[in-house]
C-alpha cells in the first residue's frame, strides 16, 4: 500500500514565488527523520548555499522537510534545559548576539529574532544560520505595514539566505503583512479572561481566512496568566497568590489552536522558567508533557487538512478533524464554557464519538503519552460508533489503516526523552494533589467548605498514593489511566468552585479574584469585606447617557473605523433606555458589496471621560447591556474595557436576555485616571445605559502591587504545606 504524503491545507492557493513542485514525504520519512533537525552543520567557507529553512505555501520546511515551530520567548535560561523541555526554537526580542548565536548552535536550537541593527554588505553570515526565521516588527498593526515593508526590503538586500522567512507578529492587517511576510504570528488572551477558551480555535480560522490562506500561522500560547489579572487580584485582596496555569488550560490551548490551522506554536513566558518558584516548576513539568503530546501530532499540524467538525448527540461535545491522506486525527474536546477559568472538568468519563466519514477499513486508535491502543467500536447505522472509557477533557483518536502511521506514533512516544514519560505523570499527579490541599485549606480558611469538597480531595490524594505505587510496576498505561482520573477530579473540584463563586456576581468574570480557582476563597473573603465598604457618588459624568451636550462637555469622544464598507452609528436612542428618557445606541452593518465577512479590530467605540481615582482606592463600575441578537462577524461582540484592567480584563458580550446588568471591580494603589472604552467589535447593535463610577478606599492590609510586600498566599492561609485535614 502506498505511503502518500501529507499535503498542507486544500484552500491553499500559493503566490507565483511559491509555485514550486511541494515535496512529497512519505510515512517512512516521518518514522525515520521526524525529530528536531541540527543546527550544526555551519561552514564559514560555505557562504552561498541556500538557506536550511524557507516555507512552502502554509508549511515551514526545514532542510526539505515540514518543520513544527515549538518556540517559547526566551528569558536567558540555559539553553538546553529548554531543549529539554521539547522546544525546538527560541525567540527573541533582540537581534541575538554571537554568544546566543554560538549557544544555539552547540544546543541544535533555532532561533526567531530581530536582524542585526547594523546591516553591514557582511552583517549577515554563516554565525546567523541558527536563525529560522527573521522577527520584523512585533504587536504591529495595519497601520505600521509601510514601515515594516521598507524593513523587509532591508534584509532582503543584505542576507545571502534569500529563502529564510520573514515572520511578522501582527494584530490586524494580516491580508496586507501576508503579502510580504511569510510567517505570521497571532494569539489573544484567552486564559483567565473573558474570551471563551473554547473559541480560540474557531478565532484562528478566521486569521487563516484574513491572510487568504497564503502563510503559516504561528499560534501563541499562554503559559502565564496576564499580568494584569495578577496585579488587580494582589490590589483586591491584599494577597500575592501563586497563579499558575492549570494543566488542561495549557494543553485545551494546544489543541485548540491545532484544530485552528495552526503550523507552529510561540509560548509566551514574562519570567524565566529556572527561577526557583513553585509555579516555574509546575510551568516546566506541564511544558514538558504538552510538548511531548505535540510530537507525537506533528505530522497533522505540519500539514494536515483542516476538516469540517463532526455533529455528535452528546451535549457539550466538540469534535475537530486534522486530515492527511492516510489518516484523520479527530480532537474530541468535553466543554463547560468556563474552560478559561478552569479546565480539565470532563463531565462524563465514558463517551460515545459518531463518525459517519470513518472508512469500512478504517481501525480507530486512541493516543496516549506511551502510544497507541485500539479504541472500542462498532458500526451503527451507516456510521463509527467509538466508544472511549475513562474519558478526560480532551481526547485525541487516530483513524487509519496504514501501518507506518502506527508506527511513527509509537517511536515518536518513546524518541528522545530525558525522563520517562510515566515519570512525569508521576511528578503531575503528585503536584496535583498538593494543589488540591492547598485550595481545600484556603477554603477552609475563609470559612467555607462546600458540599462534596473533602471527599473529591481525598479522591485526589488516594489516586496520587496510587499513581505513585505504580512506579514499580513499570506499567505506563496504567499510570496513564490513574492520571487521567486524578485530573478529571481535579478539574471538577476548581470548576465546582469558580462556579459557584461567579453565580454570586452580576457578571461572571467582573472581578480579579474569580478568575482562577486559587483565588476563589480570597473571593469570599473579599465579599465579606465589600459589605461594609462606604461608595462614593457616581464619579462618571455622562454614564446615564441623556444628554450629548453632557456628554461632548466631559470629554467623552466617539470613534469609528468602518471606512466606506461599514456603516457605523452612535445615538443616544429612546430604545437603550433602562432609566431616563434615552440610553447609547451603538451599531454596525456591511454597507456593500465590499465589506468584510470577517472583522479586524472594532469598527465603532466610544471613549468616556476622565475619572481621577485617588491612590488605594477599590473601584466598582457599574452599568447594563442590551444586545437582542447575536453580533456577527466577531468573536468579541460589545467590549466594554477600562483603564485599570486593560484589554486582557475587557469584559464581552455577544448577546443578552433583555437588559443585563455587569459589575466590574478593580483596584490601583497609585493615583490613576480611569477611562472606559465601549467598542462594537461586529455587525449588529447594542444598548448600553447607566453606567456609573464609584471607589472607596481598599478594604485589606496590602494595597502594594505584586512585586511589594503583600501576604503571599501559601503562608497566609496554611502555616505548612497543604495536607488535608483529619
Amino acid at each position: 500500500m502506498s505511503t502518500a504524503n501529507f499535503r498542507p491545507h486544500q484552500t491553499i492557493r500559493p503566490r507565483q514565488r511559491f509555485r514550486t513542485q511541494r515535496p512529497r514525504m512519505a510515512w517512512v520519512v516521518w518514522i525515520l527523520g521526524w525529530l528536531m533537525v541540527g543546527a550544526n552543520a555551519w561552514s564559514q567557507e560555505d557562504s552561498v548555499r541556500p538557506s536550511r529553512t524557507r516555507t512552502d505555501g502554509t508549511v515551514v520546511m526545514v532542510d526539505g522537510r515540514p518543520f513544527v515551530i515549538r518556540a517559547i520567548e526566551y528569558n536567558g535560561e540555559p539553553m538546553n534545559m529548554l531543549r529539554d523541555l521539547g522546544f525546538n526554537t527560541l525567540w527573541l526580542s533582540s537581534a541575538p548576539s554571537l554568544d546566543q548565536l554560538r549557544m544555539a548552535r552547540e544546543s541544535e536550537m533555532w532561533l526567531i529574532a530581530p536582524p542585526p541593527t547594523d546591516n553591514g554588505p557582511v552583517s549577515i553570515d554563516w554565525q546567523y544560520d541558527v536563525v529560522l526565521a527573521w522577527l520584523v516588527g512585533q504587536d504591529v498593526h495595519w497601520l505600521d505595514q509601510d514601515a515594516i515593508r521598507q524593513r523587509v526590503d532591508q534584509i532582503r538586500q543584505v542576507d545571502p539566505r534569500q529563502d529564510r522567512p520573514v515572520l511578522v507578529q501582527a494584530r490586524s492587517g494580516l491580508a496586507d503583512y501576508a503579502r510580504f511576510a511569510q510567517i505570521v504570528c497571532v494569539g489573544r488572551a484567552s486564559v483567565g479572561t473573558s474570551f471563551p477558551l473554547t473559541q480560540y480555535g474557531q478565532w484562528l480560522r478566521v486569521q487563516h481566512d484574513l491572510t487568504q490562506a497564503y502563510v503559516p500561522l504561528l499560534a501563541e500560547i499562554q503559559t502565564e496568566l496576564p499580568t494584569t489579572v495578577a496585579e488587580q487580584a494582589a490590589f483586591f485582596s491584599g494577597v500575592n497568590a501563586p497563579l499558575a496555569i492549570q494543566f488542561a488550560q495549557l494543553r485545551g490551548q494546544v489543541l485548540q489552536a491545532t484544530a485552528g490551522g495552526a503550523r507552529g506554536f510561540l509560548f509566551r513566558s514574562r519570567t524565566r522558567l529556572d527561577d526557583g518558584t513553585e509555579v516555574s516548576s509546575q510551568r516546566r513539568l506541564n511544558l514538558t508533557l504538552v510538548n511531548r503530546q505535540l510530537l507525537q501530532i506533528a505530522p497533522w499540524i505540519a500539514g494536515a487538512v483542516v476538516g469540517t467538525p463532526l455533529e455528535q448527540t452528546e451535549p457539550n461535545l466538540e469534535v475537530s478533524i486534522l486530515k492527511t491522506s492516510l489518516s484523520r486525527l479527530l480532537l474530541v474536546q468535553q466543554t463547560t464554557g468556563r474552560e478559561s477559568y478552569s479546565a480539565g472538568a470532563a463531565e462524563r468519563s465514558l463517551l460515545t464519538v459518531r463518525d459517519p466519514a470513518a472508512g469500512t477499513s478504517e481501525q480507530p486508535y486512541r493516543m496516549t503519552p506511551t502510544g497507541l491502543i485500539p479504541a472500542t467500536h462498532q458500526r451503527l447505522g451507516g456510521q463509527m460508533a467509538i466508544q472511549i472509557e475513562n474519558a478526560a477533557d480532551w481526547e485525541l483518536l487516530v483513524l487509519t489503516q496504514d501501518p507506518a502511521v502506527v508506527r511513527y506514533v509509537e517511536q515518536t512516544s518513546v524518541a528522545a526523552q530525558v525522563f520517562t514519560t510515566q515519570q512525569l505523570l508521576i511528578e503531575q499527579a503528585q503536584t496535583s494533589a498538593e494543589w488540591a490541599n492547598r485550595v481545600f485549606s484556603a477554603m477552609l480558611q475563609a470559612g467555607r467548605e462546600p458540599t462534596g469538597l473533602r471527599d473529591q480531595v481525598m479522591r485526589i490524594n488516594e489516586l496520587a498514593n496510587i499513581t505513585q505505587a505504580q512506579v514499580t510496576s513499570s506499567d505506563a498505561l496504567a499510570v496513564w489511566a490513574s492520571s487521567v482520573q486524578l485530573q478529571r477530579e481535579l478539574g471538577a473540584i476548581h470548576d465546582s468552585l469558580i462556579r459557584e463563586a461567579h453565580a454570586m456576581l452580576p457578571w461572571p468574570a467582573g472581578s480579579p479574584v474569580v478568575l482562577h480557582p486559587i483565588l476563589i476563597p480570597l473571593h469570599w473573603q473579599s465579599l465579606a469585606r465589600l459589605g461594609g465598604v462606604a461608595w462614593s457618588p457616581n464619579a462618571l459624568p455622562g454614564g446615564d447617557f441623556e444628554d450629548l451636550g453632557h456628554l461632548t462637555n466631559n470629554g467623552w469622544q466617539h470613534q469609528s473605523a468602518g471606512g466606506q464598507s461599514i456603516r457605523t452609528t452612535v445615538q443616544l436612542h429612546q430604545d437603550a433606555v433602562v432609566d431616563g428618557r434615552r440610553g447609547l445606541l451603538l451599531a454596525a452593518q456591511p454597507d456593500g458589496g465590499l465589506a468584510p465577512k470577517q472583522i479586524e479590530s472594532a469598527p465603532v467605540w466610544i471613549v468616556s471621560g476622565p475619572v481621577e481615582v485617588p491612590a488605594n482606592q477599590l473601584v466598582r463600575i457599574n452599568g447594563f447591556v442590551k444586545i437582542d441578537a447575536p453580533i456577527t462577524a466577531s468573536n468579541d461582540g460589545l467590549v466594554i474595557q477600562e483603564s485599570l484592567g486593560g484589554e486582557e480584563m475587557a469584559q464581552r458580550f455577544r448577546a443578552t436576555t433583555g437588559w443585563q446588568p455587569f459589575t466590574i471591580y478593580r483596584a490601583t494603589n497609585e493615583p490613576h485616571t480611569l477611562r472606559l472604552n465601549i467598542a462594537l467589535s461586529g455587525y449588529g447593535t447594542a444598548y448600553v445605559d447607566e453606567v456609573t463610577v464609584q471607589f472607596a478606599p481598599l478594604p485589606t492590609p496590602g494595597n502594594v502591587p505584586p512585586n511589594g510586600t503583600t501576604e503571599n498566599l501559601q503562608s497566609a492561609q496554611q502555616p505548612e504545606p497543604a495536607r488535608l485535614p483529619n
